[in-house]
């Protein structure tokens, strides 16, 4: 289930014609996100480590060695084992934002670059073995990026860290073309004595040896009577021009599209003298990759809090009136630093997109958007910065703009503030100038935060078909940008899963998902693995596109039951978490949040401000602490509360709920996801943490509250599901819980006692020993649980 050739097969069996299939393909916008959270507990040098073994391993599996060759590769492998055990885990230093680039491009130059095109072209091969009838390839999946671009709370993101993230993303993609067009350098050795070459390849070439003279007159030195080989040094002499500055790369590509067009005429040109099979392989492959990369590798998204926007529109108004001469000087004068910052980051996405690659920013995203001016503020920096002006031939935009609800409120209101902006005749005109196209950006993590776990995810069911719904009758295609974390409590889990349990009509082909810290290591750690979860996507698209797009007729009576449960669990988790003001005292000392805030594991601060309240508190540290924990309490809290309150108890209520499980998409994933939340958290284990608070009664009262609830929902779940014990139906997960817990269970303990330690110790040379201890094995229950935040 979820392969590329299950999912196919089922649309054939569908009767989706083919047709259909293709055009809907075709209409696919599937965009995933590396983001730099600080997530991932593990450096790059131990993250190299585990792809040489993996790759040791598959080498031995696939080349089933003699004995001889197999002690060699026993011994390499035994080296890298040994090598990794003394490997220092822990950074001495927190990273630079310059690492997270390097470490997001580690993955998209090693796997991503041929995984995604591997996919795609499977999915191809595939329904024209089912169908019996050959598609395009089509681009229909693609990688962006938030590092170099986050700005929002880390103020070591700059506008000129965010001009070097520009350039670097473009450098790397184009050495992996160059090396691209290297390899096909040494295989098409195809010679026009044997080959009659097509008309236009022709013509091209002879193009190329007036337009570069001086290498016109080696070509036939170097490549006598093989013009691919000619064809292909002048493009590698055209993309080695293109690692200079842009001012001084006179005769490279002016950009993807021509590049793509050599690429496309030499594979026509194979085709020409039949030479198919070396066409539609390596050389469509590649036409492929710069369809999907283009020259950016990975498009950025620059995100910033709205404050910061208003903050700096308010100081400008003040000092120049709503508009000035020339707002790229005029903008500046007499400025605080801060506004500044907002204004020099505008300028230099203009001018990259101006002077670099038009194609090398998607969007910019607006943390906490609460209104239609924190749209509109953007839109007039726009405006100023040249990224939205008239031209000759109508209005430009340079991005999107994406506002980002994260709060329940903002998501409850967020239909209406997209009203007034469909609305709204300047912001019209940029819509008209995107392609009549609105991204929308759904925060998992604070609203979870916010609400809890069963609420929040309710909220986000119901905004997404409101904000469908007054899309559609602006007549505006909304792509819904899902900011989902690693765990279940930022919104997490299966993606196969959670993408098909999406609200009915919503998804229309088009969704954006970040991966964020963790997952990407999990993901895409390695080609197989990077294969396998782009699958399950894709299958998971498809599947809720053209298979399952049609709502069943009781709906409506499954949603009146989820706002009532919804609204139980809100009032009970706002109860416990904000209402009891020892609540804060509690997370403070029976969890290793102290300990988090100073792990060097990502450039970004843990808090937004200084303040101790939890709604400061960025999500990422507090999901991360309460995994640490064992409690989990993000992910459960408080479903068996809420089960409880509205059933009563009363059979056919509880009937009712199974029936949803069973058949409300929804609702199942939801169920699921607790169950696997439960089946990680131990309240045995988190005991300890809890003896860890002062005074002992807070400690005991608050977590006789979380044990409690904990088995409330554990024993809600299996009424929901009809199992005797948590995960039966998850075999394969039970399993692995079951495996992990011995070498995890002493880690926790360890952790609870050396927290202690730390907290009562006075000298400094003490407490940097635990600190260490501390971080280790942060780091390992974090690898046992598969979790960090």
């Amino acid at each position: 289930r979820g392969s590329i050739e299950d999912v196919v097969h089922r649309c054939h069996a569908a009767e989706v014609p083919f047709d259909v299939l293709v055009k809907r393909a075709a209409e696919l916008s599937i965009t995933f996100v590396l983001t730099a959270h600080p997530t991932q507990a593990l450096p790059p040098a131990i993250l190299t480590k585990h792809r040489a073994i993996w790759d040791l391993l598959m080498k031995r599996q696939l080349l089933n060695p003699v004995p001889k060759e197999g002690r060699a590769m026993t011994h390499e492998l035994l080296e890298e084992i040994m090598s990794l055990w003394q490997t220092e885990e822990l950074r001495t230093t927190r990273p630079m934002v310059q690492d997270e680039v390097e470490q997001g491009l580690y993955y998209l130059s090693s796997i991503l670059y041929d995984s995604l095109a591997d996919v795609i072209m499977t999915f191809c091969q595939e329904v024209q073995r089912v169908y019996g009838r050959s598609m395009p390839l089509t681009s229909f999946m693609r990688f962006g990026s938030w590092i170099g671009g986050d700005k929002d709370g880390n103020p070591n993101v700059t506008h000129e860290s965010l001009r070097w993230a520009l350039l670097r993303y473009r450098q790397a993609i184009l050495a992996n073309y160059l090396a691209s067009l290297e390899r096909l350098q040494e295989r098409l050795t195809h010679s026009d004595q044997l080959c009659r070459f097509s008309p236009a390849f022709r013509r091209s070439l002879a193009n190329d040896r007036r337009n570069f003279p001086a290498l016109a007159e080696s070509l036939d030195a170097r490549f006598p009577h093989q013009p691919y080989r000619q064809k292909l040094a002048v493009m590698v002499y055209r993309l080695r021009q293109m690692f200079r500055q842009p001012s001084e790369s006179e005769g490279g590509y002016a950009g993807a599209q021509a590049l793509l067009r050599d690429i496309q005429l030499i594979r026509r040109g194979l085709t020409h003298h039949r030479a198919e099979l070396v066409a539609e392989h390596e050389v469509a492959k590649l036409s492929l990759q710069v369809s999907l990369f283009g020259l950016t590798f990975a498009k950025l998204d620059v995100r910033e809090h709205s404050q910061r926007h208003l903050e700096a529109f308010a100081e400008l108004v003040r000092l120049h009136g709503l508009s000035s001469e020339d707002p790229r000087v005029e903008l500046l004068k007499g400025c605080s630093p801060g506004t500044r910052e907002v204004v020099h980051t505008f300028q230099v996405m203009a001018e990259h997109l101006e002077h670099v690659d038009a194609e090398a920013i998607d969007g910019y995203i607006i943390s906490m958007t609460h209104a239609p001016s924190d749209v509109l503020t953007v839109l007039w920096f726009f405006q100023q910065t040249d990224l939205f002006r008239r031209t000759t031939r109508g209005w430009w935009s340079g991005a999107n703009i994406i506002p980002l609800f994260e709060g329940i409120d903002d998501l409850r209101r967020s239909h209406d503030i997209m009203e007034t902006l469909y609305r709204h005749p300047v912001y019209r005109q940029h819509l008209a100038a995107r392609g009549q196209c609105q991204q929308i950006m759904l925060g998992y993590s604070d609203s979870n935060k916010d609400g809890g776990f069963f609420p929040a995810n309710w909220e986000l069911y119901q905004a997404q078909r409101r904000l469908h719904a007054v899309a559609k009758a602006h007549r505006v295609r909304l792509q819904l940008f899902h900011g989902r974390g690693g765990t279940i409590g930022r919104g997490g889990g299966p993606l196969h899963q959670a993408i098909v349990a999406q609200p009915w009509g919503t998804l229309e082909g088009r969704i954006k998902i970040t991966e964020q810290g963790e997952v990407v290591a999990a993901k895409y750690a390695n080609p197989a693995l990077a294969m396998r979860n782009l699958e399950l996507v894709l299958s998971a698209v498809l599947e809720a596109t053209l298979i399952n797009s049609r709502p069943p007729t009781h709906v409506s009576d499954w949603e009146a039951a989820m706002e009532e449960l919804s609204q139980v669990a809100w009032r009970r988790y706002r109860q416990v978490v904000y209402e009891d003001e020892a609540f804060v005292s509690y997370f403070e000392q029976a969890t290793p949040i102290d300990a988090v805030s100073e792990f060097r594991i990502g450039s970004r601060p843990a808090r937004r401000t200084a303040s101790r309240r939890i709604e400061d508190l960025r999500a990422i540290p507090w999901v991360f602490s309460w995994v640490q924990s064992r409690q989990l309490i993000p992910s459960w809290f408080p479903f068996g509360w809420a089960v409880e309150q509205s059933t009563r108890h009363d059979r056919k209520k509880i009937e009712a709920l199974q029936r949803m499980y069973r058949q409300f998409p929804w609702f199942h994933v939801m169920v699921d996801f607790i169950q696997m939340s439960l089946g990680m958290a131990d309240m045995r284990i988190a005991s300890h943490y809890a003896a860890l608070v002062r005074p002992r009664r807070l400690g005991r009262r608050i977590f006789a509250e979380i044990a409690g609830e904990f088995e409330r929902s554990r024993k809600a779940v299996l009424v929901m599901t009809q199992q005797r014990e948590l995960l039966d139906s998850n075999y394969v997960l039970k399993n692995a819980i079951r495996l992990r817990n011995p070498y995890v269970d002493p880690l926790s303990l360890l952790q609870a006692r050396f927290l202690r330690q730390r907290r009562l110790a006075r000298d400094r040379r003490v407490r940097r020993r635990l600190d260490r201890a501390i971080a280790l094995t942060i780091n390992g229950i974090a690898a046992g649980m598969r979790h960090t935040g």
